[in-house]
């Protein structure tokens, strides 16, 4: 079964959020980000190819540029050593090389170059799915992944709370279907599904209409 790419999925209750720590926090090296940054630093800078690259600052033009040196382990032609502008550089902070979040607000640096970098992890390993707080965000993985959308799978994810399982459609659908039931509110429930011409919104709409066809069905 295809799967979807860049939807987005709003509907899940935010979750508190979680300061995010290194395996070995002595290991660890992060930017000064709130003093400025300094020579050695780690950082992200743009790239074409990925969005963002990690590279070292090598030295710093006063407030004007930064010479960095990047390194491209997939393509070593692409690295060396450019200069930058200090507004086009993020900070970098080093989990470790298996470490990625289920939920990005729980990174110590929730910006563009540390979400794509946390998802893209996320996407080697068939992991396509990443919360934002209450917004779900999906990767096309452009094969198929076994078990991802089953019956067990919805039976593994109803009544359960958010942040309880991985992050999944079914917790988003699961959630609308409960707060609708409640006997306090009863109150109508919508289900956001956004994204770029192509990116899977139909599919996704699938998922969740799948979920809710069955868990109703069940509690009829």
């Amino acid at each position: 079964m295809d799967t979807q790419s860049g939807a987005d999925v709003h509907g899940v209750p935010e979750t508190p959020s979680m300061i995010a720590r290194p395996s070995d926090a002595s290991d660890a090296r992060t930017p000064r980000s709130n003093l400025g940054y300094g020579e050695g630093d780690q950082v992200w800078t743009p790239s074409e190819t990925y969005g963002y690259r990690r590279c070292t600052i090598v030295s710093m033009n006063g407030s004007d540029s930064f010479l960095v040196e990047c390194r491209d382990d997939e393509n070593p032609a692409q690295g060396g050593q450019y200069s930058v502008r200090p507004a086009e550089v993020k900070p970098y902070y080093d989990y470790g090389p298996e470490k990625t979040w289920a939920d990005n607000t729980e990174m110590v640096h929730l910006d563009d170059a540390n979400i794509l970098h946390n998802i893209r992890k996320r996407y080697y390993r068939d992991e396509i799915y990443t919360y934002t707080a209450n917004v779900l965000l999906a990767i096309n993985p452009y094969k198929s992944i076994p078990g991802l959308y089953t019956p067990e799978k919805i039976a593994e994810y109803r009544g359960r709370s958010p942040g309880m399982l991985p992050p999944h459609p079914y917790a988003i659908a699961d959630t609308a279907y409960r707060q609708q039931l409640r006997e306090k509110d009863k109150k109508n429930q919508a289900l956001v599904i956004s994204g770029e011409s192509g990116a899977g919104k139909t599919e996704t709409a699938k998922h969740t209409m799948q979920y809710l066809t069955q868990v109703s069905r069940t509690d009829a």
